[in-house]
């Protein structure tokens, strides 16, 4: 079964392969260290080793199939044993990397509203009012990259007031902070592929195979096929295509919220409001300025509230949205971490209340809505779609590398051709998956608030002030 090996050859790679343990385990322990100050990537962290280790368990399954006898090496079953292994290898490794370029990708903008937070909308609203200015003069390209640089950063400020309004939260309540967390553990969670994801990726493994012909002829894996070529560039365009329709279908959704946040504000302010301010288009900066500006006089309408009484407030605020959450039985708390399952439990949920409606809305939710319409709006199932686009983009690249790379060599024109190739779940990566995350992570803030999270700010927020009155005594 195993040539002669010397027992010294084996007690020299003995020496490699602990030379390697130790550097990765410096590594994993240096970055350990690097998380401590941030929860949510430690918790990727962890959710990352423990895939991996899922992995070479199999991977370990394999091996010790072979040295039984279970399996014959470089044989069938082995070598199935060994691609599949490789393929969710790819497939976990594909996911973090992907969640780490979503993660940079929105950390410039999070850093940027974090400095912004700390202003009044008032100097937030002329700062942006100038830079806009000076742009005037200039070309259509500057103007619109002036105006996307700060577009995110008035976006909150505005919806910021509906949220603090809705809730009866202070002004002092870090509402930036909160939706950079649901943000956090929205692309945490992009780490860990659920049961159910795994067999919607063992689906689309089937069907890639049946499009090539090669699933139902008992064709081989590493086939030389060039039909794959055509059916996984049709993979790739098709899933770019749904996650820019989910694109737009959030954006339009931000912008109704948008809408709904300045009629609020304009009613607080005139008492009134007018159709055409009402379905105004709020990605302009003229309909962005003068919603702010109500909101302004909103802001300096208000008394002044000290900081003790403000998170007196606050935890009060966040303990009756805390006890408004139902308690999960135990078969909930098994599938808790399944968004598919989650979502049919959300479903069953919504026909019960259907059969005996409740006279009272949820504490947690949006209230005071009035006229607002989220058309064809779940929150748990436009999650559960997100998840499973990023899930499959993911899974597409451990497909391209172990099912279609390889086809016609790696000569110069055939990395060309597999760069292009690519080029669709590229662009979902570093440009769609962040702005989807963005813009779910906002209406996910605002239309559902998160007990949990809140609490945890609150007191958060508790210990810096705290801190800052032990320094000014000590001063």
């Amino acid at each position: 079964m195993y040539d002669q090996v010397e027992a010294s050859r084996v007690l020299l790679f003995m020496f490699a392969v602990l030379v390697f343990v130790i550097c990765l385990e410096f590594f994993l322990h240096f970055l350990e260290h690097a998380t401590k100050r941030k929860p949510k990537y430690a918790d990727m962290l962890h959710k990352t080793t423990q895939e991996l280790m899922i992995v070479g368990l199999i991977y370990l399954l394999v091996k010790f199939c072979v040295s039984t006898g279970l399996a014959k090496a470089n044989g069938l079953v082995y070598q199935a044993l060994d691609f599949a292994d490789l393929l969710i290898l790819f497939t976990v490794l594909a996911m973090v990397l992907q969640a780490t370029v979503i993660l940079f990708r929105l950390r410039k903008a999070n850093r940027e509203l974090g400095k912004i937070s700390v202003l009044r909308t008032e100097n937030v609203l002329a700062n942006a009012l100038t830079e806009l200015n000076a742009t005037k003069q200039k070309s259509w390209v500057h103007r619109y990259i002036a105006w996307s640089k700060l577009e995110y950063q008035l976006q909150v400020k505005l919806l910021r007031c509906l949220f603090l309004r809705s809730y009866d939260l202070p002004q002092l309540f870090p509402f930036d902070k909160y939706v950079e967390d649901v943000q956090d553990s929205q692309v945490a969670h992009l780490v860990e592929i659920d049961i159910s994801m795994w067999i919607v990726l063992m689906a689309t493994y089937a069907l890639f195979f049946i499009f090539s012909g090669e699933l139902l002829s008992n064709g081989e894996f590493k086939a030389i096929t060039p039909v794959r070529w055509w059916v996984f560039i049709g993979f790739a365009v098709s899933l770019w295509t749904l996650m820019i329709l989910l694109l737009v279908y959030l954006r339009k959704l931000v912008q109704l919220l948008l809408q709904h946040a300045a009629k609020k504000v304009n009613i607080v302010q005139d008492g009134s409001t007018s159709w055409i301010r009402e379905h105004r288009n709020m990605a302009t900066p003229e309909a962005m300025a003068e919603a702010l500006s109500h909101v302004v006089q909103y802001e300096a309408s208000l008394p002044p509230m000290p900081p003790q009484e403000a998170i007196d407030n606050m935890r009060r605020i966040a303990d009756e949205l805390s006890d408004d959450s139902h308690d999960a039985h135990f078969l909930a708390h098994l599938f808790a971490h399944d968004l598919l399952c989650g979502l049919l439990g959300t479903l069953g949920r919504r026909m019960k209340r259907r059969r005996s409606p409740s006279p009272t809305t949820p504490k947690g939710k949006l209230h005071g809505v009035g006229s607002l319409h989220l058309p064809y709006f779940s929150r748990k199932l436009v999650h559960v779609l997100i998840q499973l686009l990023f899930v499959m983009n993911g899974f597409y690249y451990a497909l391209f590398i172990n099912c279609v790379l390889y086809l016609d060599g790696f000569n110069g024109m055939a990395v060309i051709k597999a760069a292009l190739v690519v080029i669709p779940l590229l662009l979902n990566t570093f440009v769609v998956a962040p702005k989807i995350t963005r813009e779910f992570s906002i209406i996910n803030s605002l239309f559902r608030v998160d007990a949990h999270k809140l609490s945890a700010i609150v007191e958060h927020f508790a210990e810096v002030e705290a801190m800052k009155d032990d320094m000014a005594r000590q001063v």
